[in-house]
């Protein structure tokens, strides 16, 4: 019983700290507009890194950077993100490639994905 107690307050301590720390995250992200993620200069990925409001973890905040161009490059290609879901023959096909395709996306990330755009899960 101490080890999954244990695991869901390590959980919540960091659902905490990311909340507190959401509105510089969303500020520092451009409001997560994948255009102006993408587009975001060196300079500015340093800057985001060595800000204070944010969690500063260098690799999620490279990672968040890189996942907004495949954002774009996904909608390049099948002109919007449930285009690009429809186009798996099932959630699992679609689960496989956003795992392929975006860092740091875990099980509960595509879920969320996959739940917000309307596409079965079961």
């Amino acid at each position: 019983m101490a080890r999954p107690g244990k695991t869901r307050t390590r959980s919540e301590e960091r659902w905490r700290v990311v909340e507190g720390r959401w509105d510089g995250i969303r500020e520092a992200f451009h409001g997560f507009d994948p255009a102006r993620v993408a587009a975001m200069p060196p300079a500015e990925i340093a800057a985001v890194e060595n800000d204070s409001r944010v969690i500063r973890n260098k690799a999620k905040i490279r990672a968040t950077v890189d996942n907004a161009r495949e954002v774009l490059a996904i909608l390049d290609e099948y002109g919007s993100v449930r285009g690009y879901l429809a186009s798996f023959p099932d959630a699992g096909a679609a689960a496989a490639d956003m795992r392929r395709r975006f860092k740091f996306l875990g099980d509960t990330g595509v879920w969320r994905l996959l739940t917000s755009a309307s596409r079965d899960i079961g």
